[in-house]
């Protein structure tokens, strides 16, 4: 999976640098790929086009985070830490459900 420059950033901004980007985008993608809902969960589509976000707990202390993920091109955008409902989106701040 390729890493954006900006997915990295908000890794170690939001995750701490403990955590490799790569490595993080590549388990999501196995977790994804195997369907391991255990790991990780499909909250929505931000868009038609492939890209989609996931939630998933990345952190000792138990934060849990979402991962935008551009499934059609293989690529991890960005990572929010989940807040809650309305916190991250389009431009109306929901996702679309499929």
């Amino acid at each position: 999976m390729h890493v954006t420059s900006h997915f990295r950033e908000r890794v170690a901004q939001r995750v701490g640098g403990a955590l490799d980007p790569e490595e993080l985008a590549a388990a999501l993608d196995w977790a994804i790929s195997e369907n391991r809902s255990d790991l990780v969960e499909y909250v929505g589509r931000r868009n038609r086009r492939g890209v989609r976000v996931f939630r998933f707990r990345a952190a000792p202390d138990g934060r849990m985070f979402l991962a935008v993920i551009d499934t059609q091109a293989g690529a991890a955008i960005t990572l929010y830490e989940d807040q809650g409902a309305g916190t991250w989106g389009n431009e109306t701040g929901r996702f679309a459900a499929e």
